[in-house]
């Protein structure tokens, strides 16, 4: 509870003057403890607690030109035994309207002159956990995707460029970093 009320109260002072304090969050991952303890806000306790404690505390409206306050990368909490991401989908659906699906788990938008990336780093294998498990699209297509971003970004003259995703590229809980090859 004390995490979740500062970022609303600090994303409460942007929404009110940008100049003095975010206007929406970022998320990396591991929202929740289980993906799949039903299939939407209405029958999984993980998703409800997160909507309930978390984003219905968020102000109702959205910054301009951006569909939602609370843009996360899934994890693979979020995908345990829920492939489809109906869970996450259900909790966060305004993702839909930049692109993301159970199929295309990346996503991107603009917003004051930065880009923001979000790619999908996948399920944790248990056999090899560091590495880079996102087959929505693989790797080396979510690389690809992510160079035309970077360079439309470049085009257009971005001031900066955000990138996130789950698994961690300098650790990862032990398991150690991403692979070189698999390290964005």
């Amino acid at each position: 509870a004390w995490v979740y009320n500062r970022i609303i109260d600090q994303i409460q002072i942007g929404a009110n003057d940008p100049l003095q304090g975010p206007t929406f969050c970022l998320n990396t991952g591991d929202i929740t403890y289980f993906g799949y303890f039903g299939t939407s806000i209405d029958e999984s306790p993980f998703w409800f607690d997160f909507h309930s404690r978390f984003l219905s505390k968020l102000p109702v409206e959205n910054p301009e030109g951006i569909p939602g306050r609370f843009f996360p990368s899934p994890g693979n909490h979020e995908t345990w035994l829920d492939e489809n991401l109906e869970g996450f989908i259900s909790t966060v659906p305004y993702l839909e309207e930049l692109g993301f699906s159970p199929e295309n788990r990346v996503y991107m938008f603009d917003y004051q002159g930065c880009r923001f990336i979000f790619l999908d780093s996948g399920d944790m294998d248990y056999r090899n956990p560091s590495e880079w498990g996102g087959v929505h699209p693989s790797f080396d297509v979510q690389m690809q995707i992510m160079t035309d971003w970077l360079r439309e970004a470049v085009e257009i003259e971005s001031r900066e460029v955000f990138i996130t995703f789950h698994n961690p590229a300098f650790c990862q809980s032990g398991f150690g970093p991403l692979p070189e090859e698999h390290n964005p």
